[in-house]
């Protein structure tokens, strides 16, 4: 990601509006060029081919994910309309009662008002950065919020079952790709403290990285 020439902070009221039409040309573009591959890094971890099992989450998860992007975007669209949207924008309509089941008590959460009460900077945001190390890590992060405070929140939306040994293991299992999103907000935000947190849509429950 490179930074808005001539913005000087993306988070001024001067330079917001511009920052916002940067990144969705960024994004459109991004779209497009990866329009064969519809899920992102933060939605599979695992590389090769996946079983039945992980097929139907992987489609759940897209489902779900593309639902609350149209809940934060969409003005006075219903849950019931925006998992219906989502299902049609993936052609995954068959997911469509599951994902409903997901989203509806997720939307009642204490978790999900906070989220709701801040700025919402972007969803769906695409990224590429080189490391130190001179290799490319790109991705997409689900949401970016702007708190009260100034800080950045980074939120990475999971759809995993939560076993008995609770969020922790979620936390362990997907630190390398929250890792790498807290490097890029880093980069898109300098001077900015950042907060990387893993959100359990099942459960309601968030854990900071």
């Amino acid at each position: 990601y490179r930074q808005v020439q001539g913005v000087s902070s993306p988070l001024l009221p001067q330079g917001l509006t511009q920052w916002q039409s940067a990144y969705q040309k960024r994004k459109t573009r991004y779209e497009t060029l990866s329009a064969q591959r519809r899920l992102s890094p933060s939605r599979q971890v695992e590389e090769g081919p996946l079983s039945p099992q992980q097929q139907a989450g992987a489609e759940l998860g897209s489902v779900c994910h593309r639902a609350l992007e149209l809940l934060w975007s969409v003005p006075n669209i219903s849950v019931k309309q925006a998992v219906q949207q989502a299902a049609l924008d993936h052609g995954l309509t068959t997911r469509e009662e599951e994902a409903l089941a997901v989203i509806e008590p997720f939307t009642k959460s204490a978790l999900f008002v906070q989220l709701k009460r801040e700025q919402l900077l972007a969803s769906e945001m695409p990224f590429s950065y080189v490391t130190s190390q001179g290799e490319v890590e790109s991705g997409v992060m689900d949401a970016i919020f702007q708190r009260a405070d100034g800080s950045i929140w980074v939120v990475d939306y999971k759809t995993d079952q939560v076993g008995s040994s609770g969020l922790m293991p979620l936390l362990e299992k997907y630190r390398p790709q929250l890792t790498v999103y807290q490097q890029a907000a880093q980069r898109i935000f300098p001077g900015k403290q950042i907060v990387t947190s893993l959100v359990l849509v099942r459960t309601g429950e968030c854990a900071e990285l």
